[in-house]
């Protein structure tokens, strides 16, 4: 809601003639946050709200103490080909918050903002996570559009919506992702123990037969995540190095 809030003190600059940024951040990530604690739950608003104060609180002190200037990244912005340097830092901008907003997907919480907004979309209307997020961003920058006016900022803030949206997609999209996994093994009981023991998960076992040669095989069914069933396939070939392993995406 950075951007959002960056907007609204735009507009609001002639009335108080100062950058009140941080002001509006503050009173917009209190309003999403108990939109949070009743649209998602106790337990996410609860988690959120550490990563909401902070969030908040870093942006006054960047603001304030104008952190910017002092550690010299706008005088290296204005150095040679301001478009590269927008471009540039655009895309880091992207990582960097894709990759935040990941690690705190996968703690079950947020920074709060756009983040309470597009986790509903999820829980309300059965859409991704990725696609929200890049929903809202582009939304965001088409209204940047409007009150800034600038194409190269509208080119460059979409390039850096779609590294966030890449970003999470490839760090929380498949960490979130569970896997079925079949093992066809003569080594049944082996691999049921280390599913059992390894990731205190249960599995099914079913008796396959061969369309050509009639064989009658035993497949081993288990239901992981991303980390678990990349661990199994690792350790699977050290029991039995003749089992034959397949893996899809459960829907």
């Amino acid at each position: 809601m950075t951007s959002v809030a960056m907007m609204i003190s735009n507009l609001m600059y002639p009335i108080f003639n100062q950058n009140i940024t941080d002001i509006v951040l503050w009173i917009i990530n209190t309003i999403l946050w108990f939109v949070a604690l009743l649209l998602i739950g106790k337990k996410f608003a609860m988690s959120t709200l550490i990563g909401t104060i902070c969030y908040s609180a870093f942006m006054t002190l960047f603001l304030r103490l104008d952190l910017v200037t002092k550690w010299w990244l706008l005088a290296y912005y204005q150095e040679g080909d301001v478009t590269a340097k927008l471009i540039l830092f655009g895309l880091a901008g992207g990582v960097i918050n894709g990759f935040g907003a990941s690690l705190c997907f996968m703690g079950k919480g947020s920074t709060g903002g756009s983040d309470v907004i597009s986790i509903s979309c999820v829980k309300y209307l059965n859409v991704k996570q990725d696609i929200a997020i890049l929903t809202i961003d582009v939304i965001t920058i088409l209204l940047g559009f409007a009150i800034f006016q600038s194409w190269g900022k509208l080119l460059v803030g979409i390039l850096a919506a779609l590294v966030v949206s890449l970003t999470i997609k490839t760090i929380y999209g498949k960490y979130n992702i569970v896997y079925i996994i079949d093992v066809m093994t003569d080594k049944v009981d082996e691999v049921q123990k280390l599913v059992s023991e390894e990731f205190k998960d249960t599995c099914t076992i079913y008796t396959v037969e061969g369309g050509y040669s009639k064989e009658t095989k035993k497949i081993v069914r288990c239901v992981l995540i991303y980390k678990e069933a990349k661990l199994l396939k690792a350790i699977v070939p050290t029991i039995d190095s003749n089992a034959f392993i397949t893996e899809y995406e459960s829907t």
